[in-house]
């Protein structure tokens, strides 16, 4: 059975067993997730409106098109 020993750092504890070191601080990894989540969330935020800038100019140029036809 595995015991951890505490160490001198809050949240951090050593395997008895193969002396690894463990972090158990589950607020930081909670923390760590959410903005992980954030920053993916952002990410696909910029996507959006880079393809919505795309679309916006694809139109603008077929109404240019299209308003040169009609002259």
């Amino acid at each position: 059975m595995n015991m951890y020993i505490k160490t001198d750092v809050d949240g951090i504890f050593r395997d008895s067993n193969n002396k690894a070191l463990i972090n158990r601080d589950d607020t930081s990894l909670v923390a760590y997730k959410r903005m992980k989540k954030k920053n993916a969330d952002i990410d696909n935020v910029k996507e959006d409106v880079e393809m919505l800038k795309k679309d916006v100019s694809d139109i603008k140029a077929l109404l240019i098109k299209i308003s040169e036809k009609l002259k």
